[in-house]
């Protein structure tokens, strides 16, 4: 499911939606397409149908362990994920790299071509990211819930969750058989 929790006087939702300035990159577009053209999906005014989309994949993103001077706390956000996908990218190399082939470099590409692969993604088709803010911004007040202004995982590709979670060894044994 997206990512939704409330967690000390704070809300946090699935980021995720289209860039206003970088298009659609073609290794992105039959699955972008496919998520716009679907009926399910309703969307509000105001995003850009022909920018980039985001994410590609989503990770753990809510209450994620970290050490600060020993101590063990917990955080939220793409803060968190962003290094994990990067370290599956190290893991991928140190692999590719013991079998005497070259790094994978920009990774999107094929990420994309493994689009739909239940193997390499767990698909998310549950949750939205339309609640993204606090009224009135005081402490404990309720989410604002925007129906028409955020997006809806659905099966495939989706502008909440990208092409889903991915399973780490099974991405990792893909990427070495290139």
């Amino acid at each position: 499911m997206v990512c939704a929790a409330t967690n000390n006087n704070t809300f946090i939702t699935t980021g995720g939606g289209f860039s206003a300035h970088f298009a659609t990159p073609s290794y992105q577009s039959s699955a972008v397409q496919g998520y716009l053209s679907n009926t399910m999906s309703s969307f509000g005014a105001g995003f850009n149908a022909k920018g980039r989309g985001y994410p590609d994949v989503a990770l753990i993103g809510h209450l994620y362990p970290i050490f600060v001077g020993g101590e063990q706390e917990v955080k939220d956000g793409t803060s968190a994920s962003t290094p994990v996908m990067a370290a599956i990218i190290s893991l991928v190399n140190a692999k590719r790299l013991a079998l005497k082939k070259p790094t994978v470099g920009f990774a999107n590409p094929a990420l994309y071509k493994w689009a739909g692969d239940a193997s390499i993604f767990h698909d998310i088709t549950s949750g939205s990211n339309e609640c993204t803010a606090l009224g009135g911004g005081g402490l404990g007040t309720l989410p604002v819930c925007c129906p028409h202004s955020g997006f809806r995982a659905e099966k495939g590709w989706d502008a909440a969750t990208g092409l889903g979670s991915v399973n780490v060894g099974n991405i990792i044994e893909a990427w070495a058989a290139l």
